[in-house]
């Protein structure tokens, strides 16, 4: 297990000003927010933040994973369901524990929009 601290920010813009993307989302992503800090509330090593935007607006509500010197994912299509937080609360988990952050593909929170090297 890694000590250094892990971070899902989740986009609060999807949705909100542009009528015709995010269709998913409609402005949900601060419930997701709300439902993933509740979640990891007392989780010291995964961090929920907001991002006001990912610019991933068609594939929205977006959601990142990074640390630092690890992978860094970007995750899309999530709404607030039981479904997405779970599977992004599995994620994260999986992704704290990793020393270079490459998830596996049963690890990942899909639809994967991206994944970023770290810089070492």
């Amino acid at each position: 297990m890694t000590s250094q601290q892990s971070y899902i920010y989740v986009c609060t813009g999807c949705g909100k000003k542009e009528k015709d993307i995010g269709v998913k989302s409609q402005g949900r992503g601060e419930v997701l927010l709300q439902k993933l800090g509740a979640a990891l509330d007392k989780d010291e090593d995964i961090l929920v933040l907001e991002s006001s935007c990912l610019s991933n607006c068609k594939r929205g509500i977006s959601v990142a994973l990074t640390s630092k010197n690890k992978y860094h994912w970007l995750f899309g299509e999530k709404d607030e369901s039981d479904e997405s937080v779970s599977a992004l609360i599995r994620a994260a988990k999986a992704y704290h524990n990793l020393t270079d952050g490459f998830l596996e593909k049963p690890d990942r929170a899909k639809p994967v929009i991206a994944h970023i090297p770290p810089i070492n």
